[in-house]
């Protein structure tokens, strides 16, 4: 029979007991918690990127994770938003559904919070939504009804085509500080992650 030694990394601090080394040991335990969040979603999306769809069956089959389930959903946005995170690892809850409303943000929303230490281990989804959607951060005079919606529905056949549209769209979306959203996501993010491998073989 084989043995296998799991390691996991423990805290090497001061653990003498007083107040403080007890809470850097706690921050030190959650910083790992937040980091084993987003690692897990980055390792899922990866998956979906990379393997063949027989295969990417059989992973979630083999971890219990049904790909059309709104956990793979919220693991696949997280983990594609990795780099996010992780610089911010002291402030981000040990929360999968506090991290999946983060990351569902716009980048300037997210930093904003971040710069307004709105963002901190125990904030909540409700705090979160309420600071965004304040009053204020709608022009002034300006109410929901007085919006006018534009939809626009194109298809790129090639990485190079999407990629062009992709920027394209952005840039205009920019300039009116608004959202574009893309259907086919997570084709476009393939392309993009076999793209980049074929281009680092080059």
């Amino acid at each position: 029979m084989e043995t296998s030694l799991i390691t996991t990394q423990v805290f090497n601090g001061d653990l003498a007991p007083t107040t403080a080394n007890f809470v850097e040991r706690y921050r030190f335990y959650a910083r790992k918690t937040v980091e084993n969040i987003i690692l897990l979603a980055e390792t899922a999306y990866e998956a979906e990127l990379r393997l063949k769809p027989d295969d990417f069956s059989a992973f979630c089959s083999e971890v219990n994770m049904d790909p059309k389930g709104s956990t793979f959903r919220k693991m696949r946005q997280i983990g594609k938003l990795k780099d996010r995170f992780l610089p911010h690892l002291d402030k981000i809850p040990n929360n999968w559904t506090t991290v999946y409303e983060l990351s569902k943000l716009k980048d300037s929303e997210f930093s904003g919070l971040i710069e307004k230490n709105i963002v901190h281990p125990e904030v909540t989804v409700d705090v979160i939504k309420k600071e965004i959607t304040s009053p204020g951060s709608v022009e002034a005079g300006t109410t929901e009804t007085e919006y006018v919606g534009f939809g626009v529905l194109t298809k790129a056949r090639t990485l190079e085509e999407a990629f062009h549209m992709e920027q394209d769209l952005q840039r205009i979306a920019a300039h009116y500080k608004v959202n574009v959203k893309i259907l086919n996501e997570n084709i476009l993010e393939r392309w993009k992650y076999f793209a980049q491998q074929q281009k680092l073989a080059a």
